[in-house]
């Protein structure tokens, strides 16, 4: 929240503590900060001041931290369906789940993206179409990630 809070607090100091002769430059700075303090804002100067962690997958499920609303942790088991969406603006991945009252729903998502959850490709990049794939195994294959042992963390091939 305090990402959110601070860059309003900069620009309503800017907009009423601001002397006559400087207030050409102090009121677009000030709206600009004022901009800035949306959740879309805040998120932003979020990622740039602390890096962190979009995705993380696991036997259990996946942890999503990519937007403003992030829900957090979902089971394997939660979720009921997935889609790999291509737009014009770029992809994304959708989630979503059979029991959508257990968790903290985004309404911009669900308005735009159609999904309750989405996975960007600007939160992870190029690896975008290899989660997908990984997913939608997990999604055709609910056993599968039960099956699977320690992922290693290093890019050698491993030797058996």
């Amino acid at each position: 929240m305090g990402y959110t809070f601070l860059p309003l607090l900069i620009g309503l100091m800017f907009l009423l503590l601001s002397r006559a002769e400087v207030r050409n430059v102090a009121l677009p700075t000030g709206l600009i900060f004022i901009v800035m303090a949306g959740l879309p804002g805040g998120f932003l100067l979020r990622i740039f001041l602390k890096g962190q962690t979009a995705i993380v997958l696991d036997r259990k499920g996946i942890w999503v931290n990519t937007s403003p609303l992030s829900s957090g942790y979902l089971l394997w088991t939660d979720i009921s369906r997935g889609e790999l969406v291509v737009r014009r603006g770029g992809a994304y991945i959708g989630l979503d789940v059979h029991d959508r009252g257990k968790f903290r729903i985004s309404r911009f998502n669900l308005l735009f993206n159609r999904y309750p959850f989405v996975v960007t490709h600007w939160a992870v990049g190029d690896a975008l179409t290899g989660l997908w794939v990984y997913i939608r195994r997990i999604l055709e294959n609910p056993e599968m990630p039960l099956e699977l042992g320690v992922l290693p963390t290093s890019r050698e091939p491993t030797q058996h």
